[in-house]
């Protein structure tokens, strides 16, 4: 079974910042796809536990690139 991780969201007038929250993640794999759907999905812990996750983003503020902050 999949859980959710936190996100954060934060908007500006021309960008949306969205930020996956999910220590020592392993395998994360994000994507933004040109209709506006964002998806995130990882795993993390000992036990392998899987998290994923998806949105809609309001199409005017979609970016064609999505990365990755080390932190």
């Amino acid at each position: 079974m999949s859980r959710h991780p936190e996100v954060k969201w934060a908007q500006r007038a021309d960008k949306v910042f969205i930020s996956v929250q999910l220590s020592d993640s392993k395998d994360a794999k994000d994507n933004l796809e040109p209709e506006g759907v964002f998806s995130f999905t990882g795993t993390t812990g000992t036990g392998n536990t899987h998290y994923c996750m998806g949105m809609a983003c309001p199409r005017h503020h979609c970016q064609s690139e999505v990365g990755q902050m080390g932190g």
